[in-house]
This record gives structure tokens, sequence and C-alpha cells, in this order.
């Protein structure tokens, strides 16, 4: 997943940007940092997304 798809206001910053809103815009330019979990929570999500495209009938990226 590249940078530039995270999301501004994600799930797992939530405990940050709710306690401290301008955090959000901060951490854009910090290098995000990746491990195995990350990289194959990424793959997992993209995949989810594709199985359920296709199987509501939509056009899939993948």
């Amino acid at each position: 997943m590249a940078p530039s798809d995270h999301a501004l206001l994600s799930a797992s910053g939530a405990h940050r940007w709710l306690n401290c809103a301008p955090s959000a815009h901060l951490e854009c330019d910090e290098l995000e940092s990746t491990s195995n979990a990350a990289e194959q929570g990424a793959v997992t999500h993209v995949l989810s997304e594709h199985k359920v495209r296709r199987t509501l009938k939509q056009q899939s990226k993948r």
C-alpha cells in the first residue's frame, strides 16, 4: 500500500486524532514504517475488497 493510499483519519490512528486533531496532518510528513504483519494486512484488505466487488458483480481493479 502506497503512503498516499492510507486514510488521513484511519481507524488505527483514531486514538491520536480524536485527542489531537492536528496530529493527522502532522503525520502526513512522516515516513511510514511497515512490518510483515502490516503488509499481510494490506494484502488481505485488497483481496477482501476484490472478493466483495466480484460478489456484488462490480468491476474490480485487481
